[in-house]
């Protein structure tokens, strides 16, 4: 589904169809742009963040507000993407890794949004969102680890120099559950 497709279905199915209002204290636009990232657009899990939402915002007067998103994603986190999200804390870096370019290549993963990626691509966003200077980041063999861990997160597309998720739901979880910090550290959310 297309970025404004799945914006007019929010918004038909909060508004038009449920007659659920907004905070003042939330930016709608943002809400729909975070619902698109973190349901990557697919209509089944778009649909299953925007039940939880509606039905939290029921029991808040009607009203969807910052709180109630936030929980709702949490809320649907848990009951959708909890096995995808134990997969991602198996590749990451450990905790008190320096530089934690696992983590930093996960985090490049999750903003990517093409659905076949080079590696060039994903070095590409990882030198954008990190200082990392003129480094050499390694980033096929990272790649190439995730491939073949014991829970592969993506695949060599066949016969092509390119990469792509097992399934979209490890996008989900990495956009869903991975942070980046103001130091330029990537961690798992754990709210």
């Amino acid at each position: 589904m297309s970025e404004e497709e799945a914006k007019d279905l929010i918004q038909r199915g909060f508004v038009d169809e449920l007659g659920l209002s907004f905070s003042e204290d939330i930016d709608i636009e943002k809400l729909y742009t975070d619902i698109n990232f973190y349901t990557d657009r697919i209509a089944q899990h778009l649909h299953e963040l925007c039940l939880i939402i509606s039905q939290n915002s029921i029991r808040n007067n009607d009203v969807i507000s910052p709180t109630i998103f936030d929980e709702s994603v949490e809320t649907w986190v848990a009951d959708t993407l909890s096995s995808d999200v134990g997969v991602i804390e198996g590749v990451m870096n450990a905790i008190d890794t320096k530089v934690g370019r696992k983590n930093q290549v996960l985090y490049s993963l999750g903003i990517c949004s093409m659905e076949d990626f080079k590696t060039s691509d994903i070095e590409s966003i990882v030198r954008d969102h990190f200082e990392v200077g003129g480094a050499a980041l390694n980033v096929s063999q990272i790649l190439s680890g995730f491939a073949s861990a014991k829970h592969p997160i993506i695949r060599r597309a066949p016969k092509q120099n390119l990469w792509k998720f097992v399934t979209p739901k490890y996008r989900m979880a990495i956009r869903s559950k991975l942070k980046r910090t103001e130091d330029g550290r990537v961690t798992l959310n754990h709210s």
